[in-house]
């Protein structure tokens, strides 16, 4: 009898374990994921001061423009922009510490709009406040969808 009630013990503290562990989910890390649809947005109160009188310029090209960033979970990124009728796209990869995420775009074309346009180009993004703000250019942000 003895021995049947401790096997009982084991199996359900066995049991108990596997139920405690499920009940807390994820990846136990507690980092937040990045993993989804992110949508582009534009915060002209944070433009440089050198270019805050061009803010309604740059509002009104920013509002034509549609821009995405697709994380997934095996560390790809898919980058989809549209602006005046045209679309184009990139495919990278991603590595995200916890607060930074770092893009590799290996087909250069990320970073060959980015210098062609003079803006910096979204290598690099922090997450503050839910929101991923391209490091060097606060102003534009993207926002988990």
């Amino acid at each position: 009898m003895k021995k049947v009630c401790k096997s009982m013990l084991v199996v359900f503290m066995a049991v108990f374990m596997v139920l405690a562990v499920t009940a807390c989910g994820g990846s136990g890390s507690g980092a937040p994921s990045i993993v989804g649809t992110w949508k582009m947005q534009f915060d002209s109160s944070k433009l440089p001061e050198e270019q805050k009188a061009q803010a309604s310029m740059y509002e009104a090209l920013m509002g034509a423009m549609d821009m995405s960033l697709t994380f997934s979970d095996n560390g790809k990124v898919s980058i989809n922009a549209s602006a005046m009728g045209q679309s184009s796209s990139a495919e990278g990869t991603y590595t995200f510490d916890g607060t930074t995420v770092k893009l590799t775009d290996p087909s250069g074309s990320l970073d060959q709009t980015a210098s062609s346009s003079g803006d910096s180009s979204p290598s690099e993004l922090k997450l503050v406040d839910g929101k991923l703000v391209i490091v060097g250019a606060e102003y534009m942000s993207f926002v988990k969808q």
